[in-house]
């Protein structure tokens, strides 16, 4: 090929249709979001958190980490005590795969 192409939807676009979805596809009603304190990962969960709640779905608790931790039990556990249907990440997939995996040893 002599040239690759990349389209990126803004935080307004990718937040806000992920949060739409995350009500009228998976049927989430209780949501928690964390976001990594980086541009990206705040826009983005801002953004989610106004398509969810458009569409009726109740934010149970934000959580914010930074795109550097690598421990996150404690927001987790918080997370988990509120029984959200879906948890949103607004952030890099460096910090998300840790974070999946601690998630699936509560």
């Amino acid at each position: 090929f002599k040239g690759a192409f990349r389209v990126v939807a803004n935080d307004g676009q990718l937040g806000g249709t992920l949060g739409r979805y995350a009500v009228q596809i998976s049927k989430a009603k209780k949501i928690a979001v964390i976001d990594d304190k980086t541009a990206y990962g705040e826009g983005v969960a801002k953004e989610f958190m106004k398509g969810a709640k458009g569409k009726g779905a109740e934010i149970v608790v934000q959580e914010h980490t930074t795109d550097k931790s690598n421990d996150f039990a404690a927001i987790l556990t918080t997370i988990k005590a509120k029984q959200p249907d879906l948890i949103f990440f607004g952030g890099m997939d460096a910090v998300a795969g840790p974070m999946l995996r601690q998630m699936k040893a509560l």
